[in-house]
């Protein structure tokens, strides 16, 4: 009789275990949905950010960068990280107009930015945590590559952008490296639009 009770007390036991070990389980899947929820949401505002203000191009860069800022502020909150590299390049008259925004959450030590026309490149170093570097490059009509290489203490990217150019048509190009992360997970995406702007 008392090998039976231990018997059914350890079964009712086990039983109470698993289902508490399945709501965790349940409860951490839920957390990762919402968090993918939450990035898709982001990288779609900030586009919209840009889209929005295509037809007052003074304010494109002003609009994206604030929302990037404001959008990381809110995730800080919340013990989450989100970190982005904002590359935005405005093609105007026979300039190309490029500014890098570290958004990365750390130091980006060296920077190089080239561009095919002349084969002429800007190499920056040092660039704080929300600083932003901007450099100018000439052109003519024709279609040319740019590229960034950077280094930061625990990476080194690089990127290459096909970049169509025509004197007397403007375009802001953008490109955003973004991710979201918490002490479980992280998501990362890379965005690249080009947008012509209204003469």
């Amino acid at each position: 009789m008392k090998g039976q009770s231990f018997l059914i007390i350890s079964i009712i036991f086990i039983i109470i275990l698993a289902l508490i070990k399945a709501n965790v389980s349940f409860q951490e899947f839920q957390e990762d949905k919402s968090l993918g929820i939450e990035f898709e949401n982001t990288k779609e505002e900030m586009v919209r950010s840009v889209e929005f203000s295509v037809y007052e191009k003074e304010n494109i860069s002003r609009n994206l960068e604030s929302f990037a800022e404001f959008a990381r502020d809110s995730f800080k909150r919340r013990a989450l990280n989100l970190n982005s590299l904002i590359l935005e390049a405005i093609v105007e008259n026979d300039e190309l107009n490029v500014s890098v925004k570290n958004l990365l959450g750390n130091e980006i030590t060296f920077l190089n930015i080239s561009f095919s026309y002349d084969n002429s490149f800007r190499e920056f170093e040092n660039i704080k945590d929300g600083e932003k570097v901007t450099t100018t490059f000439s052109f003519s009509n024709g279609n040319y590559t740019l590229k960034i290489f950077y280094k930061t203490p625990f990476s080194q990217e690089s990127e290459e952008f096909l970049i169509e150019t025509e004197v007397g048509k403007s375009k802001f190009i953008v490109f955003l490296d973004i991710s979201l992360e918490n002490e479980k997970a992280k998501l990362r995406d890379k965005i690249f639009k080009s947008y012509e702007l209204p003469a």
